[in-house]
């Protein structure tokens, strides 16, 4: 029992928020217990990690995983019992040959939802440019623990997406506006049904040393931005900038519109017990926090 208590308190120190930092290591603990070295990588991300919980919120992760065929084969009973539309193991792994499968997970610690890919799609999602999955990783992350692969692949997207941030800025801009534009690209380039300027701002507000030691560092290596006073200038002609602006935002919509990334929605939707009551509780929690904030 204590060397469990041991290893959650182990994972807890790589997270940033002490405050939920245990609640998302014991879930961490739990499926490092289940799937242990089949986990090439496991992210936590969302509002427990950075940005402000609702009451309902519950620790998010991304599982990359070495043999995706083994981790479904493990799953059999769960897709027959615990999906609201019962699946087998052959259509999960086909499911995830096409994106990443959401699944809401219990645990004698408390509920999770898991993003579970394979290490080979991770990698072809960031290097061609899959703004879902490039979106989650862009903003900071608790990185659990990972291979020199995935961060590298990272690193990539991170600095992916400070360019594609760059093109929908002004000539001159703070840091925090960046990183509030950078945090909005993923929400941006899929449906959600959130307050989603809420959110960006929470996400920045709580995390913004990390992305601080993560991004200063990268828009030091663009040639054309400078730093001038308190102010990051971009130094590209109009037309340059132009051309990029437009191809940012015809990228982003391409992405969000997409047939497979309706179907994605469709399908992780279904992959919950109750999915409409998960749609309905987000957009409830949104409407209380912004009531809240008016007050």
């Amino acid at each position: 029992m204590q060397k469990n208590i041991d290893r959650i308190n182990e994972i807890a120190k790589r997270l940033p928020n002490k405050e939920t930092s245990i609640t998302i290591a014991e879930r961490a603990f739990y499926l490092e217990q289940e799937y242990g070295d089949n986990i090439d990588t496991l992210f936590a991300y969302g509002s427990l990690v950075f940005g402000k919980p609702r009451k309902k919120s519950i620790p998010d992760f991304l599982v990359i995983i070495k043999d995706i065929v083994v981790f479904h084969k493990m799953n059999e009973d769960f897709y027959a019992s615990g999906l609201t539309i019962p699946s087998n193991s052959d259509e999960q792994i086909k499911l995830n040959e096409l994106w990443p499968n959401f699944y809401n997970l219990e645990s004698p610690y408390g509920e999770m939802k898991a993003g579970v890919m394979s290490k080979e799609y991770y990698l072809n999602a960031i290097y061609k440019d899959n703004m879902f999955i490039q979106g989650r990783i862009q903003k900071p992350l608790g990185i659990l623990w990972s291979s020199r692969e995935t961060e590298e692949a990272l690193l990539f997207a991170r600095r992916k997406g400070a360019l594609h941030a760059l093109n929908l800025l002004p000539v001159s801009f703070s840091f925090r506006e960046f990183a509030e534009k950078l945090s909005s690209l993923s929400y941006l380039s899929e449906i959600r049904p959130e307050n989603i300027n809420r959110k960006i701002k929470d996400i920045v507000e709580t995390g913004y040393s990390q992305f601080e030691s993560i991004y200063k560092p990268i828009l030091n290596e663009v040639d054309y931005i400078k730093y001038i006073g308190e102010e990051y200038k971009d130094t590209r002609s109009h037309e340059e900038k132009e051309k990029a602006r437009n191809e940012t935002l015809d990228f982003q919509k391409k992405q969000k519109w997409a047939w497979k990334s309706i179907k994605r929605i469709f399908q992780n939707a279904i992959n919950y017990k109750h999915p409409l009551n998960y749609i309905v509780d987000k957009i409830k929690g949104e409407i209380n926090k912004t009531l809240i904030d008016k007050e």
